[in-house]
């Protein structure tokens, strides 16, 4: 963690402990910022997204503790999208990754795009309206929310813009929901739901 928010770690870590999770420090050298570059897609599988704020050798790291867990390298080029989280996300209900390839370079794209062929999972690419929602209080990153059972939430002012169709659709035709609230102003430090959410597994 960067030294302003190192103090936080501990914090964390004693919640953890508390909720009999196993906790592991990565040796200082490793750059690696959490769960928003180590996104789910699937039921063991993960994108490890590197580049902007994480750097690539600390995907051993991960190997390591993770094993069993297939993790998928993905290179980060834009400082638009400086995490994962931010241009990648799984849709459970219709086994849908809904991304951003431009995000990407043109390896990590074929990696996704390889992967998503090989497991029988569909590949969707974010329209452009998904990519930010500016308000006039803030700005919402839609690609960041998360999925709770079969509902997909998403950062989003329905008073400024019409959630685009196209995404309802592929989420609902899987027997998924999709819940918008608002979050712009957390967007102004560069956060959806997914950024304020420690996710438990």
């Amino acid at each position: 963690a960067p030294w302003w928010r190192k103090d936080e770690t501990v914090y964390a870590a004693e919640f953890l402990v508390r909720e009999r999770k196993s906790v592991f420090y990565l040796p200082e050298h490793m750059i690696f910022e959490g769960q928003g570059d180590l996104v789910k897609i699937g039921s063991r599988a993960y994108c490890y997204c590197y580049g902007i704020r994480n750097i690539y050798h600390t995907r051993w790291q991960l190997e390591y503790l993770f094993p069993d867990i297939t993790k998928i390298p993905m290179r980060l080029v834009d400082s638009r999208w400086y995490h994962g989280d931010m241009c990648i996300r799984y849709l459970a209900a219709s086994n849908t990754i809904l991304w951003v390839p431009r995000a990407f370079d043109k390896e990590s794209r074929k990696r996704l795009r390889d992967y998503a062929h090989f497991s029988g999972t569909n590949l969707l690419a974010a329209p452009k309206s998904l990519w930010f929602q500016e308000t006039k209080q803030g700005i919402n990153f839609p690609m960041n929310g998360v999925g709770v059972g079969n509902i997909e939430t998403f950062p989003w002012d329905e008073k400024i813009s019409a959630f685009p169709k196209k995404i309802c659709e592929c989420i609902e035709s899987g027997g998924g929901k999709v819940w918008l609230h608002n979050f712009d102003q957390f967007g102004l430090s560069g956060a959806g739901h997914r950024c304020a959410t420690l996710i438990l597994e």
